[in-house]
């Protein structure tokens, strides 16, 4: 009889977790133990959101990542996933009813594939059927949110990470493999057969009447002129000559970059790629905030 009282405590227990979760607001602010539980809960929100989202629909890896949600929430769902790639945002937002109006796929990265066990992970049958079963309602996630939404509202929290600066010191140390990296090329088969793994989506997308277009964010001057991002560029202009590709880094405001390594926008550069990125697309009827 003791294991089934255990488990009918725990059953009580988390009924009770669950009405509360269901019916206090969220959090202000959210905030993660681990890098996982927060992309997990971003693709979860995407996926299972039940409210009207953007029209438009960022997909990529870290880079495009630091483009904050509070900046841009009207303007578009930024689905980038640190330490991910567009590849793994390009199949969730492919097992969602309703196809985004514009989907922008950020190019830097080429390489990553999708990672298939997260995708599923993050798009459970359990996730999708019981609410109290997704990253946001986790309790250490949703304890730590509420707690953190208590000392910063969303727009001191905007404020703060764009005090944030870069430690020259630091990105100069972290370029260093960097350049040595991106100063060879990848065998042209290598690299074509990578491009062709975005094929099937953008056609699903478009065919679904999505408008779909390459991004490239701003990176350090000695890497974006490169042999490797030369490489990755060109060969995507080559293989999707229908498909825009929007170079951010190519434009006047981005001809001295701020970055925290050589890769990685600090906060303020983030939101000025996040604003050229948006005008580029031609989302005209939105604007960040701030």
């Amino acid at each position: 009889m003791k294991p089934l009282k255990i488990f009918a405590s725990f059953l009580l227990l988390l009924l009770a977790y669950a009405g509360a979760t269901a019916f206090l607001p969220p959090p202000a602010v959210y905030k993660y133990q681990q890098q996982w539980d927060e992309n997990a809960a971003k693709a979860q929100r995407y996926l299972l959101s039940v409210a009207p989202l953007p029209e438009a629909l960022v997909v990529g890896s870290s880079l495009s990542e630091r483009m904050p949600g509070y900046a841009f929430d009207s303007c578009f769902y930024n689905l980038a996933l640190a330490g991910g790639s567009s590849l793994t945002g390009l199949e969730l937002a492919s097992r969602r009813d309703k196809l985004p109006g514009v989907i922008l796929i950020e190019s830097n990265i080429l390489s990553r594939k999708a990672d298939m066990k997260f995708v599923e992970e993050a798009d459970s049958r359990l996730a999708r059927l019981v609410p109290v079963f997704r990253q946001d309602r986790k309790p250490v996630n949703y304890l730590y949110s509420t707690l953190y939404s208590l000392q910063y509202s969303p727009q001191a929290e905007y404020r703060k990470q764009m005090q944030k600066s870069s430690d020259p010191r630091v990105r100069e140390i972290a370029l260093g493999p960097l350049l040595a990296d991106n100063d060879s090329t990848r065998p042209e088969a290598e690299i074509r057969q990578s491009a062709e793994l975005y094929r099937p989506y953008i056609s699903r997308f478009v065919q679904g009447g999505s408008r779909a277009a390459f991004f490239e964010m701003p990176i350090d001057p000695r890497l974006r002129n490169g042999k490797r991002a030369t490489q990755i560029r060109d060969t995507l202009r080559s293989e999707f000559k229908d498909v825009p590709y929007i170079d951010l880094g190519a434009a006047a405001e981005f001809q001295s970059v701020d970055t925290t390594d050589g890769l990685h926008l600090t906060a303020a550069d983030a939101v000025k790629a996040g604003r050229l990125l948006s005008r580029e697309a031609g989302l005209t009827a939105c604007g960040p905030q701030g």
